[in-house]
Parts: C-alpha cells; structure tokens; sequence
C-alpha cells in the first residue's frame, strides 16, 4: 500500500556509511546533507545565475526530484556570497490570494517586505489609476531596491500553482520578465536575481 494513504508499518529503510546510519530521506533535503545527489553542471550552472548581475533561473523537474533541495543549496550560496534571500513558497497561499492580480501582487509585495525586514508600505506607492504592475514594479524599484548595496535573491517555489489562476498567471510571469530585462540597462534592477522553480507536471508559460 502506499505511504500516502497508510501509515508504515516497518522501520524506515537506512543507508549504511562505515560507523555512521542514515535514514532514507523522505523530503528535501538541507545544505550539507550526505545523501545528496548532485547533478553536473546543474549546480554550478544554478550557482553561478544567481551571482550574475539580473540573473534568471528557471528549475524544472517532476515532482519528488530534488528542485526544493536544490533551492536549499541556492539559498545557503546566496548566503555564503552576503546576499539577501526571499523565498515565497506558492504552496502556503491561501486560495483567496489568487482571486485577482491586484490581490496576488500586494501579497507578494507585502510578503517580500517582510522577508528582507522591512515595514510593507503598499498604500505609499500603490495607484489604481496607473495600474497594478506598475504600482508593484515602482514597490520594487523605489523602495525594496532603491539605496540596496547587496543583491537580493528571490525565490518563488511550487510556481505551477498559478496555471490554476491563469489571469494571475499571464500578467505575473511577464512582469518578471520584464524585470529581468531591466536589468540590461537599470542598475537598480540588477541586484534582483530571480529564481522560479515549478513541476514539470503542468507546463508553465513564461
């Protein structure tokens, strides 16, 4: 029977390494672990996108193939290089989030705020008048990136949960990539490195 509808009802199965025993993992698995497999060159690949100025990375695989670990390592790297990290999870939203584009954005504004220990000002640089992407893209520019000395990586995990939500979707994936675009002759915007990882089980247009 699958562990997904019964509980197991023998010991997990362990790997044997000279004195020392590792239980099979079950989930992703943290910077340093043993029992990670890593992939050449996806690593350095990855390693070396998110220390390029405006960097982009796209992490695609099944299901259960070790993108959440990989983001682990990309996070402990960006660490290790001084940058900040937001990593926003799609899994954690509630369905109401994705009710609108205005919604999802100011969540995701808000939500990048607080990850890089700052007070969320949206009523500050939001105008409807001028529209909701433009108003999250000033968010950035001005005061998420504005007088930032350090590169920031943002990370957005289980981004197939947004094909649910096409009219999100469709204006949210364009306005990272033109983002990522900016930063071809903005120098603000290249201090924004942007990792999207997904499944591979729904496609997902960029």
């Amino acid at each position: 029977t699958s562990p997904s509808t019964s509980a197991p009802t023998t010991v997990p199965p362990v790997l044997d390494s000279g004195s020392r025993r590792y239980l099979y993992p079950s989930g992703p698995l943290p910077p340093g672990s043993p029992l990670y497999i890593g992939r050449p060159p996806n690593e350095d690949l990855a390693y070396a996108e998110i220390q390029r100025p405006g960097g982009f990375l796209r992490i695609k695989a099944p299901q259960k193939m070790g993108k959440t670990s990989l983001v682990f390592r990309l996070i402990h790297k960006a660490h290790q290089q001084r940058y900040q990290t937001v990593h926003l999870d799609l899994q954690t939203i509630d369905q109401d989030v994705f009710s609108s584009i205005d919604t999802f954005l100011r969540w995701f504004c808000a939500q990048t705020s607080r990850a890089l220990n700052l007070p969320p000002k949206l009523d500050e640089y939001w105008d409807a008048s001028m529209g909701h992407k433009v108003s999250s893209e000033l968010y950035y520019q001005e005061y998420l990136l504005e007088n930032r000395n350090t590169p920031v990586v943002l990370i957005i995990g289980a981004a197939e949960r947004l094909i649910e939500h096409p009219k999100v979707a469709e204006d949210f994936f364009p306005l990272l990539r033109s983002w990522h675009e900016k930063a071809r002759w903005n120098f603000l915007w290249r201090n924004l490195r942007i990792v999207i990882a997904h499944s591979t089980e729904i496609y997902i247009p960029l």
